[in-house]
């Protein structure tokens, strides 16, 4: 998506939580074995004319998918775009005639605060634009990806303290991962530890 803004002339950002663009695929969320379900041929951008080079297998793995993801993005300009190790902390939606309207939670509240706002439908049209609160972690500051963000300024891992800061834009597109995080059930008394497994398949013998 941030190539297609960018090929129509938009003032693009990525604000990346992470080190390296690919989500799921990016180093540091990949887990050993992990590859594509699909075979290679079915999962590439339509703009290209044939199956990436770098799917050398029909069940491409994480490291091949995130080659051809990290020279997709190298080839439409993408990576100077991305400000990595930078989370959302809040997205406020504007408004012409009321810059702000507070978050709609029920509470009278929120009602008194936007100046009975909510009652006239304000918050049922579009915005027209966004104010947003980001976090950049101090150990991601300077930092570039390029082809891979391993190595990081050493000033920038001296950073104590997370920085807060607020930008404006015309339009925000949410690209929120699901599988960043572990989704851990929580059964009580029961201590969970991650384990990497190394599994063969055993067949009776003809």
């Amino acid at each position: 998506m941030p190539a297609t803004f960018h090929h129509f002339g938009h003032d693009v950002t990525v604000y990346e939580r992470g080190g390296h663009v690919g989500g799921v695929w990016a180093p540091e969320n990949r887990y050993p074995g992990l590859r594509l379900q699909s075979t290679g041929d079915f999962y590439y951008f339509t703009d290209l004319d044939s199956v990436p080079a770098q799917f050398t297998e029909e069940n491409p793995d994480a490291e091949h998918v995130y080659g051809y993801l990290l020279s997709y993005a190298e080839k439409h300009g993408i990576l100077p775009l991305v400000q990595y190790h930078t989370t959302l902390v809040h997205a406020q939606p504007l408004y012409d005639d009321l810059e702000i309207i507070p978050p709609r939670d029920g509470s009278e509240a929120a009602a008194d605060d936007a100046g009975g706002a909510a009652g006239k439908g304000i918050t049922d049209r579009p915005p027209v634009g966004w104010r947003l609160t980001l976090r950049r972690a101090a150990a991601g500051r300077g930092a570039a990806d390029g082809a891979d963000a391993a190595a990081e300024p050493a000033a920038a891992a001296a950073a104590e303290e997370d920085e807060e800061f607020t930008v404006s834009c015309d339009v925000l597109v949410a690209c929120t991962g699901t599988f960043s995080d572990p989704n851990i059930p929580p059964y009580k008394g029961v201590a969970v530890t991650w384990l990497t497994l190394s599994c063969k398949a055993v067949l009776p013998k003809a």
